[in-house]
């Protein structure tokens, strides 16, 4: 028995299995990545990112949709192939196996399982960061701004006009 629990506590947890299949089902288990494996798949995500914001050809909603079904189909043969066991030639087999509601369960079991918690936590971070440092940073700061130097103050020997408004200076228009 001890060896049997032994056993178990070895395996991550954090493995997950979805049901796919369009006619039969079976199961196919999701792996958390790690951290090279996350950075790669941000690189991935970045790198589609990227080619929007600099893809001139995006004028209307479908050159939008059009550029996301590319992008998706360019790229997510990488991304199963970084959470599961399956191989290229399996991958492309999976596409016959599995309904578009299954792949988004895949993609949102992926999100949970490797992005959820650091979404959270950063929100955590902001949310503390709003909420507590961000008001002790803004009452630290000194309330009222410094009064502006009089011309006696600057040093350059200048004094301020004292005179009446109504007198006129004799002053040659020049055209």
């Amino acid at each position: 028995m001890s060896v049997e629990k032994n056993e178990s506590q070895k395996i991550n947890p954090q493995i997950t299995e979805i049901e796919i299949g369009v006619r039969d089902l079976r199961n196919l288990k999701i792996y958390p990545l790690s951290v090279a494996d996350q950075m790669a798949a941000s690189d991935i995500i970045t790198e589609a990112v990227q080619q929007f914001f600099n893809t001139k050809d995006v004028d209307n909603s479908v050159d939008l949709a059009a550029f996301f079904i590319g992008t998706i189909q360019k790229n997510l043969a990488r991304v199963i192939g970084l959470v599961t066991d399956l191989k290229k030639g399996e991958i492309a087999n999976l596409y016959k196996d599995i309904t578009n509601a299954q792949m988004s369960k895949l993609l949102h079991t992926v999100y949970d399982i490797n992005y959820a918690c650091i979404a959270d936590d950063l929100k955590n971070a902001l949310s503390l960061l709003m909420g507590n440092v961000l008001p002790k940073i803004i009452t630290a700061l000194p309330s009222e701004r410094p009064s502006a130097m009089s011309a006696s103050d600057t040093g350059t020997g200048l004094t301020s006009f004292s005179g009446s408004h109504s007198e006129k200076e004799d002053t040659p228009l020049v055209n």
